[in-house]
């Protein structure tokens, strides 16, 4: 067996690469299973590369997922992305981290657990009149919600849901773009060494599915900020990082900043272009070859 793909015991939605990856991946010659991380059974050793692809329930035990990967990294397999790529993006105050690389990024304001409380004094003193709010460890859009603060009601609901997500983890509220509103968040895909495409795709709140406006080749403009991203990774300078997804949108003054940095598990919409499943083919069937 050459390669596994890490899925989950309990996957929250189906993943629309899983078999075209492997139909293509046996056509190529590449002998690969689908094992779940959170699989006791499983031996991670039987493979020399484990690529994680749908672990999406991780974030209801981020501390389990995290230990399960520094287990697997230490095995006889290798591990991607790598332990050092993944162990700081399972939390988004890699936004903060960005940021101070002078990477443009949506502003965000943080709650944390256990620290100053978002009441809806706080919600009403931020600076934007619509925000998000989402849990600092999360995935597919769970406890994502939008709230309109030019309404009392819309503050006192925002108050709410930050201080209900700060009972058991760190809360960011960002500002909520028109852009994304209008013609869609752009995730830039990068696999193997290079940009694939760019998808347009909606708005996604809780309990959203998630919706493809469009498939492009990657700009000029969106290479260049996913580029100052990813050069901030001490994995990516590393040669560790075999995808990414560089989520992004413009913001008022037309100014592209980063939405999220996905190194983890993000779906990389290879079904929708071609040429990004042939460059993740290839990838794979370059480092089952070292």
């Amino acid at each position: 067996m050459d390669l596994t793909l890490v899925t989950c015991l309990d996957m929250p939605q189906p993943d629309l690469d899983e078999q075209p990856l492997l139909d293509a991946l046996a056509g190529a010659g590449i002998e690969a299973r689908v094992a779940a991380w959170d699989d006791p059974a499983v031996d991670w050793n039987e493979t020399k590369l484990t690529v994680i692809r749908s672990t999406w329930n991780y974030t209801a035990d981020r501390d389990a997922f995290l230990a399960w990967a520094r287990t697997t990294s230490a095995a006889k397999t290798t591990l991607r992305n790598s332990l050092s790529a993944i162990v700081p993006n399972t939390h988004k105050s890699y936004l903060a981290t960005l940021e101070r690389n002078e990477v443009p990024v949506v502003p965000t304001r943080w709650f944390m657990r256990g620290g100053t409380p978002g009441d809806a004094d706080a919600i009403r003193s931020l600076p934007w009149e619509r925000v998000v709010a989402k849990p600092a460890v999360g995935a597919g859009s769970v406890g994502v919600r939008a709230f309109d603060l030019t309404r009392d009601d819309e503050i006192e609901a925002a108050a709410a849901h930050v201080t209900a997500l700060q009972a058991t983890g760190d809360v960011l509220v960002q500002p909520r773009l028109a852009s994304i509103a209008d013609e869609g968040e752009r995730n830039v895909v990068w696999i193997g060494g290079d940009f694939t495409h760019t998808v347009r795709k909606r708005e996604r709140l809780d309990g959203d599915d998630p919706g493809v406006v469009g498939v492009s080749s990657v700009s000029d403009d969106e290479q260049r900020l996913a580029r100052r991203a990813l050069r901030t990774l001490p994995a990516f300078a590393n040669f560790e990082v075999l995808y990414a997804r560089v989520d992004m949108a413009t913001d008022e003054l037309g100014d592209l900043r980063v939405v999220e940095l996905e190194l983890v598990e993000p779906y990389l919409f290879l079904t929708e272009h071609e040429p990004a499943m042939e460059q993740m083919v290839a990838a794979l069937v370059r480092d089952c070859a070292r």
